[in-house]
């Protein structure tokens, strides 16, 4: 079996998993996100720099309308 990049075994029951997004992918969050007294507006643009718990959580990096990385759920973005 080969698996992709973006493929995780899932060690309690042997299976793939499939993550909803590999790191350097780009995406949008779905909702407005407080950090560190600031807001990122809903729709801004981020990178992903890294992935949590086969797909849980995502470290995305931000530019706009500042710069922030931030960790993130993965209800909170959105390609």
């Amino acid at each position: 079996m080969t698996m992709s990049y973006f493929d995780r075994p899932d060690r309690t029951k042997g299976q793939l998993l499939r993550l909803a997004f590999k790191e350097l992918s780009e995406v949008r969050l779905s909702h407005p996100v407080e950090h560190q007294g600031k807001t990122l507006p809903k729709g801004s643009k981020g990178t992903i720099v890294g992935v949590y718990s086969g797909g849980d959580g995502y470290e995305v990096e931000f530019f706009k309308p500042f710069h922030a990385v931030i960790t993130l759920g993965k209800s909170t973005i959105v390609r």
